[in-house]
């Protein structure tokens, strides 16, 4: 039995979805812990960074959080998770290919539903 989260975690597009709702509704993480855990961390040498408690953080130009997430590959199985908070949308991308990459097809899929809002 597998009992390590960081490369040992199974899951599935319906898990995600329901660990989404509770991240979203506070159930999994008290909102005052989720920002804190969004907000910027500092480096060892004082420097200020995306990576807030385990998400990385992701700025628009003005230096607002517009989203976060965490991806990582373990055992020839990679998993994206991208909340973009403006839009109210996350993208979850699970993949059991050695030659994939969720990044360029994250932006990809990104493209085509923001074409389709407007």
């Amino acid at each position: 039995m597998l009992t390590v989260g960081d490369g040992a975690v199974w899951t599935n597009l319906d898990d995600m979805a329901a660990w989404d709702r509770a991240l979203r509704n506070h159930k999994l993480i008290r909102e005052k812990t989720m920002q804190l855990a969004l907000g910027p961390s500092k480096t060892t040498n004082g420097k200020t960074n995306d990576y807030g408690l385990g998400w990385l953080v992701y700025r628009d130009k003005s230096g607002n959080m517009n989203g976060f997430g965490h991806e990582g590959s373990w055992g020839g199985f990679q998993t994206s998770y991208y909340r973009y908070v403006v839009a109210d949308r996350t993208t979850v991308i699970l993949s059991n290919r050695g030659d994939f990459d969720p990044d360029t097809f994250w932006y990809a899929l990104n493209d085509l539903i923001e074409e389709h809002e407007r």
